[in-house]
Formats: structure tokens, C-alpha cells, sequence
């Protein structure tokens, strides 16, 4: 099933920008070279502007320099843009392409001189970039300086202009959601396409007690709505804001996600909507994710689910993840399953559609919404160039209480989606609970455990959109050892600094006789040696080799210590057998027990209950 055309075509023929290529970003911590490369000579770069010495070249082909022309070709109606340039000076300025294979070619060039500004404008046809490739504006300067302002990509247009939403959702991280709001008063508020800026505050640091946030009010004016409310998570945060701007008078086009502790780039906001103003038919645009710790490495350049292996962020090209961007810069086009709500526009049409998200507190609520819309002929589409920067997923500890939430919720989201609970989803578990078991992860074993069991007990464990379980989630991992974080003061007073570190030797040729292996050890006690393991090594078939652990923290801040309990290994694993045997039984009528509650658990009412709204 599809929805009506994305955006109104009218008989007016307008310009309108595309994108805008600056030369440096608003945050100090991000490189210019993501922006503008110095080829040769010297240059100096600032955000709407560059000046060059003699002799000197730069290149837009950068990660938000380029023109993503391979994403335009097959998903808009655009088939040819115009690249324009101010400069100043003496020099030259050349366009150039690129395919699916990095190839180049010139396709327009022009030279100037003069002591005032001169407009170039260059026409190029989006026609040869299927399977990939971009455009990207070089300038030279010859014997004497040359100044060149934002490169400008716009297009002869009949779409009507839109307007759009941006909900940001917060949970006590106040100067971090201060900030993005900062960033967002360059682009929102009129008479920009970005109209309205929702903040859903679910915590007890509240942003509106930030000393910046009267600043901020008066840059956005009406265009600020701060709301308060409980917390619900991601799910429920980000759905206030979507459903608040249903049910605006003169509702919004699209919906923009981000998160509040992601460092912006604003013209991410102004390309998103450009690009789906300009769409075939409706779809998700999602922005990329930069590293923040390593601010020029790419996260992925789209993103997919394995539902059989309960597992999502699987990058959708392998050779395009964790690139260094200001060595190496993606050119093939990449299909997306899904795109996380660190920046996803979501038109409002395609709500009406599809319905509303899962109140699933968070976890996966972004990925069932994605696959949903797929299911429903509605794509996502990842927009190179339109990114943000978010904390480093490897360096996020998987050990923590939100992996319940995303254990329970990827079994919701393969029951709704799949035909895969519950045989070959059973084996998935057993799999990963016995590898926890045998790491020593005797917490992160209980909460996979108790996701079974919530999923077994259906829809009603949704009933109050999630607060009460993350609370009961915190105090069960409470009564273990090993989710305990100490700090390397707490090592010293343990006397364990002196304890060796081991390396693991690598990815075993033959896991399955490795796991078995290391059953027997840990059964006949045949592990008697305490090890240092660096996050790098927290891997099951090494970390089983030993009696005791001092495993170092994703996150490099603190340590955990497992060790190994016997009788705590049969317990864990005799209820394991109990509860993936109930999951084989009865896994098929749970199934059906979500499927059948789904239109009501994402329905505008559901959502009205939760906000304790009558609606």
C-alpha cells in the first residue's frame, strides 16, 4: 500500500535550494575538512566564506561539500540542478562529477577576474549517477588572491514550499540539549521551512533552568514549544512531539527526530526536507551519524536488521563503516532498511498511513517504525551529506540496564514482522544466553531471560508505555557483581593492579567446538587464573578461559569484575531451558497475541492514554 505524492505540485515554477556547501562548521570540535579541502597553497576557511592566496586550490569534495547526485536521480524528480558560485578575485572555478566507481569527470568550468563579486552559475543534468556518484565545485586561484562564498545547489521547481517540525527529546542532559537548540536557531523559526521546534523534557535537569535557554527562547520565538512531561522513554518522547504536531491546525509536512545530546549541523535539517519535498513518493529521510569522539569517522552509510539474529545496525555496506571521511568518502549508493531518529524526517502523511510508533519506551521503536513503513511500500532513505554527530556506539558498554529493552524489543519487532518466533528465533536466544553464561555476564543473561518473558506475557506489558519496567530493570541488575563499575581507585584498594593482562589470540577457527570446550572447563573447574581483558578483548570464547576477569568499560571510564559462580552458571542455565521452552511452546500465540494488538498500541488513542490526554 503507498500514500499520495509527497509535496504539492504546483503550476508556479520557483527556484529552490537544495543544499548549501559552507566551508567550516558551527562546532569547534568538527574539521573544516569535512567542508572544504586545501589541495594546495594556503587558504583560510570560515563558514560563509573562503579566502585563498595565490596559487592556491580547494575542493568541496568532502563529505558535506558534495551534491549527493545518485540519491537524487533515483529517488526525486529533479533532473538537473544549478551549481552556483560567488567569487572574487582571479581564478577559475570547475564542477566536476563522480560515479559509482569514484571516476571523474569535468562537466562545467568558468574563469574570473575581478575586484568585485561575480556570480557563476553552471547548469548539470542528473542523468548519469545510478548506481552512484556526486557533484563538487574546485576553485583555483591564479597570481593573486581570490575570495569564493557557500556553494549553492538549487533547481527549477514546481513543488510548493513546505513546512516541517523538529522534536528533540530529553532526559537530564540539559547543556547537551541547549546546545542543539542553539545550533537549530540557524535554520528554524520564519520564514524558514522549519517551523516549529519541539522540546519533550522528560527529566529533572531541566533545559528550561539552563542559563542559555532565555537566549534561545527569544531567538525561536513561537517557534519554541518546551514541553514536560514523565518519562517514556525515546519512544514516548519523540511520539509527543509528532503527536502534538498531528494535531497542530496547520500541521506540518514532515516530523524531524534528533536526539538532544548529538552535536548539529543545521544544514542537515534545510537537505532532509529538501530532498523529500522533491521525492517520487512519500519516504523517510534519514541524516548519517558521525563518530563524536572521532568527529571525522562515519558510523555507517546505511543501516539494516537481521530479525533471524535479533540484531540491528548491521551496516548496509560493510566497506562504507567507520571510514576516516577526510581520507576516504563513500561513493556507491546504499539501500537502508531503517534509519535511526539521531535525524530522521518522517512525513506526516505517512502517519496517517502507517499509524504512530510502538510505545515501547525505547530500543528498536526506530527500526519497527522504518520496516513497517517498508512494509508498506514506503522506503527510507539515507542522505549522505545531511549527518550529525553522535557519542561513539563502541565506545557505549553493551552491558547495561537498555539492553533489556532491546532484548525484549527486537523479539516484538521479529514477532510483528517475521514468521521467525518462534523456532528459529529460540535457538537464536539459547545461543546468546550460554555465551553470556560462559562470560560471566550472569545480569545480562537475567535480562535477556525476563525480555522472553515479557514478550511471552504479551501487549499488556506495554500498558503504561514503559517507566515502571526500566525502574524494576535498574534494581534487578542490582543484585549482581558483575554490573557493578569500578573505578581504577577501587582496583587499587583490591590490590588487583598487579593481576596480568591477557590478549585474546583471535577468532577461532571452530567456534562450536570452542564453545563446547569451554563448557567443560567452567563445569570441571578447570579455570583457575584471574586476567585484565581490555574492552577490545571482552569476547565470550576468551573471556571463558578464565576464573575471574577485570574487564575495562566500553566506555574507558571503569572496570567490571566477573567471576565465575557455579552454581549461579546452573541456575542461570536450568531457567534458561525453562523459559526458551515455554518461548517454543507458546511463542506462536504471543505472536499473534502483538500482531492482533498493534493497531491499537500504535494508534493516536493509545498515545492520548499514555500523555493522560483525552484527546
Amino acid at each position: 500500500m503507498t500514500v499520495d505524492v509527497a509535496s504539492e505540485v504546483t503550476g508556479a515554477v520557483t527556484t529552490r535550494r537544495l543544499q548549501t556547501a559552507y566551508f567550516a562548521p558551527l562546532a569547534a570540535v568538527c574539521s573544516e575538512d569535512l567542508y572544504l579541502a586545501v589541495d594546495a597553497g594556503l587558504a583560510l576557511r570560515r563558514r560563509e566564506r573562503v579566502e585563498l592566496e595565490p596559487y592556491t586550490r580547494v575542493s568541496s569534495r568532502t563529505y558535506f561539500g558534495r551534491f549527493p547526485a545518485a540519491h537524487y536521480q533515483r529517488w526525486t524528480t529533479v533532473s538537473s540542478v544549478d551549481v552556483e558560485v560567488t567569487v572574487s578575485g582571479k581564478g577559475r572555478v570547475q564542477v566536476f562529477a563522480s560515479d559509482s566507481q569514484d571516476l571523474e569527470r569535468l562537466v562545467a568550468s568558468a574563469e574570473f577576474d575581478s575586484s568585485e563579486d561575480v556570480d557563476l552559475s553552471f547548469p548539470v543534468a542528473i542523468d548519469k549517477f545510478l548506481d552512484g556518484g556526486f557533484l563538487w565545485v574546485e576553485t583555483e586561484s591564479y597570481d593573486a588572491s581570490a575570495a569564493m562564498w557557500p556553494i549553492r545547489y538549487s533547481t527549477s521547481s514546481k513543488v510548493s514550499e513546505t513546512v516541517a517540525s523538529v522534536v528533540v527529546c530529553t532526559f537530564n542532559r540539559a547543556p547537551e540539549c541547549l546546545a542543539t537548540l542553539e545550533a537549530l536557531t540557524t535554520v528554524a523559526g520564519a520564514p524558514g521551512q522549519i517551523r516549529d521546534v519541539f522540546v519533550v523534557d522528560q527529566g529533572t535537569d531541566l533545559v528550561e533552568n539552563q542559563p542559555g535557554f532565555p537566549a534561545v527562547t527569544q531567538k525561536l520565538g513561537s517557534a519554541l514549544h518546551y514541553v514536560r512531561q514523565p518519562n517514556l522513554g525515546g519512544a514516548g518522547g519523540f511520539t509527543r512531539g509528532l503527536y502534538e504536531s498531528m494535531g497542530m491546525t496547520s500541521r506540518p509536512d514532515y516530523v524531524i527526530f534528533m536526539d538532544d545530546d548529538i552535536v548539529l549541523e543545521p544544514e542537515t535539517a534545510n537537505r532532509m526536507v529538501a530532498f523529500a519535498d522533491h521525492s517520487i513518493e512519500p519516504l523517510l529521510v534519514g541524516g548519517q551519524m558521525l563518530y563524536l569522539y572521532h568527529p571525522n569517522m562515519l558510523h555507517t552509510s546505511a543501516e539494516y536488521a537481521r530479525l533471524d539474529q535479533l540484531k540491528a545496525g548491521i551496516p548496509a555496506h560493510e566497506d562504507e563503516a567507520g571510514l576516516d571521511l577526510t581520507e576516504e568518502l563513500p561513493v556507491e549508493w546504499v539501500d537502508a532498511q531503517y534509519n535511526a531518529w539521531w535525524a530522521c524526517l518522517i512525513p506526516t502523511k505517512v502517519v496517517e498511513t502507517i499509524g504512530y510508533p510502538l510505545p515501547v519506551f525505547f530500543q528498536w521503536d526506530d527500526i519497527e517504525f522504518g520496516i513497517r513503513a517498508g512494509e508498506r511500500g514506503i522506503p527510507t532513505v539515507t542522505l549522505p551529506g545531511a549527518a550529525v554527530w553522535h557519542a561513539d556506539f563502541s565506545m557505549k558498554d553493551g552491558d547495561d540496564w537498555a539492553r533489556y529493552f532491546s532484548h525484549r524489543n527486537s523479539l516484538i519487532v521479529a514477532a510483528l514482522h517475521s514468521d521467525l518466533v518462534p523456532k528459529v528465533v529460540t535457538k537464536t536466544l539459547f545461543k546468546e544466553v550460554l555465551r553470556f553464561i560462559l562470560s560471566m555476564q550472569y545480569a545480562r543473561a537475567a535480562m535477556q531471560l525476563s525480555a522472553v518473558d515479557a514478550f511471552l506475557t504479551g501487549p499488556s506489558h506495554l500498558e503504561d508505555g514503559g517507566a515502571e519496567i526500566a525502574a524494576w530493570v535498574r534494581k534487578m541488575r542490582a543484585d549482581y557483581p558483575d554490573t557493578i563499575r569500578h573505578s581504577p581507585a577501587d582496583i587499587a584498594k583490591r590490590n588487583l593492579h598487579g593481576v596480568p593482562k591477557h590478549r585474546d589470540r583471535g577468532t577461532p577457527s571452530q567456534p562450536a567446538a570452542v564453545f563446547l570446550k569451554r563448557v567443560v572447563h567452567q563445569v570441571l573447574g578447570m579455570n583457575r587464573v584471574t586476567a585484565k581483558i581490555s574492552a577490545a578483548d571482552n569476547i565470550w570464547w576468551h573471556v571463558s578461559l578464565f576464573k575471574s576477569v577485570i574487564v575495562t568499560d566500553a566506555a574507558q571510564d571503569a572496570f567490571r569484575i566477573r567471576s565465575l559462580d557455579p552454581q549461579l552458571s546452573w541456575k542461570t542455565a536450568r531457567r534458561a531451558l525453562r523459559t526458551l521452552a515455554r518461548l517454543r511452546l507458546h511463542g506462536a500465540a504471543a505472536t499473534e497475541q502483538w500482531r492482533q494488538a498493534f493497531p491499537e498500541l500504535t494508534s493516536r488513542e493509545n498515545w492520548a492514554r499514555l500523555y493522560g490526554h483525552s484527546d
